[in-house]
């Protein structure tokens, strides 16, 4: 009974161990801020998203969305490669403006060859100090790659 026991508790502290690794490696869901703006809700993100996609002259639209936690994360495809220029000016339009003080984080890949360009972003509110956004960045990425991963199936 005690050899059960024992291994018991080495088992219950690689668990333990294996669920630091993990928050560690994948971070943990954030919490909102309180009386978040509808601003930062699937349909506006996605809407403002897809106008913005269309005032830079990108072919391309949203195709999933993760807003189970925040914030919101959306995917898309583009005709082409969604790199750094064609983020910065995404964030720049008109479409986009009424995210302008707040926080973006922009992903794109491109896949098969460069036939398949997919691209995400997410936006949150400039409330959060540096931990907390350093929080957010890790868990967006995590859900990024997890998302896309899905978009390539």
């Amino acid at each position: 009974m005690e050899r059960l026991r024992e291994r018991l508790a080495q088992l219950e502290e690689r668990v333990r161990a294996e669920t630091r690794q993990r928050r560690e490696a994948v971070g943990e869901p954030v919490t909102p801020p309180e009386n978040l703006d509808r601003r930062f809700g699937q349909e506006a993100v996605v809407a403002a998203v897809n106008s913005a996609l269309r005032d830079i002259g990108l072919r391309g639209e949203v195709t999933a969305a993760d807003c189970a936690e925040y914030p919101c994360l959306v995917i898309g495809e583009a005709a082409e490669p969604f790199d750094r220029d064609r983020s910065q000016a995404l964030r720049a339009s008109d479409a986009f403006r009424p995210y302008g003080e707040d926080r973006t984080l922009g992903f794109g890949i491109s896949v098969g060859e460069g036939r398949k360009h997919v691209f995400g972003l997410a936006v949150f509110a400039r409330v959060h100090g540096e931990a907390e956004e350093a929080r957010i960045r890790k868990r967006v990425d995590y859900r990024f790659w997890q998302l896309q991963a899905d978009e390539l199936k």
